[in-house]
C-alpha cells in the first residue's frame, strides 16, 4: 500500500517464524500525529496494517468539514493529504483486503463502512488514476464521485446510531479495564511481587475453521476452569483471559496469569506448562492447536510486565497497563460473534480475612499502592 502516512521497506528474512515471509517495517502516524513503527509479517499482517490505516482515515474524514480537494500551485484540483490516504485505501482494497477473506466476518463498523465503499467504488475510481496512482481531479466524474464518498462517510459516522455504537464500545472497554485494574491492585495488596505470565492460545489446521464450535468452547472452558482450580499451575493468584477473532487465526485467546512470586520465579517454564496443557489436555493434539509464549518477545515490548513485578516498579507497571489495555479493548478489526458470550473472563479477587496480617517481611514502602494506582488508573 502506498499511503503517504505509511512507508514500507524490506529488511532481513525471518529464520525462526516464516522462511518465505518478509520482515517489514511499517511507519505510520497515529491519531495524535506521532510517528509509530509497526513490525509485521506477511499478507495477513499487511491486511491488519491496512485495516488500521483505513479506520484511522475514516475517523479523520468524519471529524473534518474540509473539502477532500484543494488547488495546487498550477491551479489543478488534487486530493488533500487526508483524502489521499482514503483514496489509497479505496484503491488498494481488492489487493489488501479481498472480499473472500472478509465476507461473513463480523467486522468493526468503521471497517464495514470503509470496505463497503471501497468494494463498491474502487473499481470505477481506479479508471481515473494518474500515472503516479493518484486520483485525477481534473475529471469531473472522479471529482464528484470522491466528494460523494466523503459525504457518505460523514453522514453515516455522525449519525446517532453510529455514535451510540462507538460510545458503547468505548464504555465496555473502560469498564473491563477498570475491573481488571481492581483485580491486579487487590493482588498487590497481598503479594508485593507476583510472577506475571502471558500466553496466546490458538487452534491450528482444520480446528481453526471450527474455532467457534461448541467443542472449541469446551476446550477453552476446561483450560480456565483447571487454571482457576490450580490443576495446571500451583499458587495462581488470578488470571485475565480475552477471546478474539483474528484475520488468520480465527478465534483465539490471550491469557495473563499472576502467580505467587515468593514461590515461583521462572516465567518462561511456567508459561510453557500452560501452553502444553492447552495443546495436550484441552484440545488433545499439537496438530490442532498451538500457543505462543509471550516471554519470547519480552525484549520487544516498550514496557514489559512479564516476570516478577514489584508493586513499586514503575516501568513494569506501565507494561502491565499496556497489557491490560490490549486485552480489554474491543476488537480492532473483527468482533467475535455475539452468541458466544462474554469475551473477557477473569478470576475473582483474592480474599483475606479482615485483621489478618500479610505474611512475610514488612514492605519497604509499607502498604502504599499509590504509584500502582496512579499508573494503572490513567487509562480508566
Amino acid at each position: 500500500m502506498n499511503a503517504e502516512s505509511l512507508t514500507i521497506h524490506k529488511q532481513r528474512r525471518f529464520t525462526n517464524l516464516a522462511d518465505i515471509e518478509l520482515f517489514i517495517h511499517h511507519w505510520y502516524k497515529d491519531a495524535e500525529g506521532n510517528d509509530r513503527l509497526c513490525l509485521e509479517v506477511g499478507a495477513v499482517r499487511r491486511m491488519k496494517t491496512y485495516f488500521d490505516i483505513l479506520k484511522l482515515s475514516l475517523e479523520k474524514i468524519s471529524a473534518s468539514k474540509d473539502s477532500p480537494w484543494m488547488e495546487n500551485a498550477r491551479g489543478i484540483h488534487v486530493l488533500t493529504t487526508e483524502a489521499r490516504i482514503l483514496w489509497n485505501c479505496i484503491r488498494d482494497a481488492d489487493e489488501e483486503a479481498p472480499e473472500t477473506l472478509c465476507k461473513g466476518r463480523r467486522l468493526n463498523p468503521w471497517l464495514r463502512l470503509g470496505l463497503h465503499l471501497a468494494w463498491k467504488w474502487g473499481e470505477r475510481l481506479r479508471q481515473y488514476r494518474t500515472c503516479d496512482n493518484n486520483l485525477d481531479g481534473r475529471l469531473e466524474f472522479a471529482h464528484r464521485m470522491f466528494c460523494h464518498i466523503v459525504s457518505v462517510i460523514r453522514r453515516v459516522c455522525r449519525s446517532d446510531r453510529f455514535r451510540r455504537w462507538a460510545f458503547n464500545d468505548d464504555r465496555r472497554a473502560r469498564d473491563n479495564y477498570a475491573s481488571c485494574t481492581r483485580l491486579m491492585l487487590d493482588i498487590f495488596k497481598l503479594h508485593a511481587r507476583p510472577l506475571i505470565l502471558r500466553i496466546d492460545l490458538y487452534f491450528e489446521g482444520d480446528a481453526s475453521d471450527m474455532s467457534e464450535s461448541d467443542s472449541a468452547q469446551r476446550a477453552y472452558d476446561k483450560f480456565l476452569r483447571n487454571l482457576s482450580e490450580g490443576k495446571i499451575l500451583p499458587d495462581v493468584l488470578g488470571y485475565i483471559s480475552k477471546r478474539e477473532d483474528g484475520l488468520e487465526r480465527r478465534v483465539h485467546y490471550h491469557v495473563l496469569v499472576a502467580l505467587d512470586g515468593d514461590k515461583h520465579q521462572n516465567a518462561f517454564r511456567m508459561t510453557e506448562i500452560l501452553g502444553q496443557y492447552w495443546s495436550n489436555r484441552c484440545v488433545g493434539s499439537s496438530y490442532l492447536s498451538s500457543y505462543f509464549n509471550c516471554w519470547k518477545r519480552k525484549n520487544e515490548y516498550e514496557h514489559c510486565c512479564l516476570g516478577l513485578l514489584h508493586y513499586s516498579d514503575e516501568c513494569m507497571l506501565r507494561g502491565l497497563r499496556d497489557a491490560l489495555e490490549y486485552m480489554c479493548k474491543e476488537g480492532a478489526h473483527i468482533f467475535v460473534n455475539k452468541d458466544m458470550g462474554k469475551n473477557l473472563r477473569k478470576s475473582q479477587s483474592p480474599k483475606i480475612a479482615e485483621g489478618t496480617a500479610r505474611r512475610g517481611a514488612p514492605r519497604k514502602l509499607g502498604s502504599d499502592l499509590s504509584l500502582a494506582t496512579a499508573i494503572l488508573h490513567k487509562s480508566v
